[in-house]
């Protein structure tokens, strides 16, 4: 089994797994999702503002698919050793 029963069931881990996985994604969602649009806050503000860019639907596609690719394998890294455990116990 990879961890105790004690350290499984407790609710410290799973917040620190959780915390590390929103932390994760707000990381990449700052610094390599919207670099090109300066950021995750300048692009929700210009969102507000309606100051949007004009985008390349194929290149829009590519970007969201990416997006959506990466943050999935971001959730099962972080939350893989849990769902191993599971079907152990």
């Amino acid at each position: 089994k990879f961890l105790p029963v004690e350290i499984f069931q407790s609710k410290e881990l799973h917040i620190a797994l959780a915390l590390s996985v929103m932390i994760t994604w707000l990381a990449f969602g700052h610094f390599k999702w919207s670099k090109q649009d300066g950021g995750l806050v300048r692009l929700v503000i210009n969102n507000f503002t309606r100051k949007r860019k004009t985008v390349n639907d194929g290149d829009l596609a590519d970007h969201i698919l990416t997006c959506l690719f990466v943050s999935n394998f971001i959730g099962i890294v972080f939350w893989r050793s849990l769902h191993y455990q599971f079907y152990c116990w």
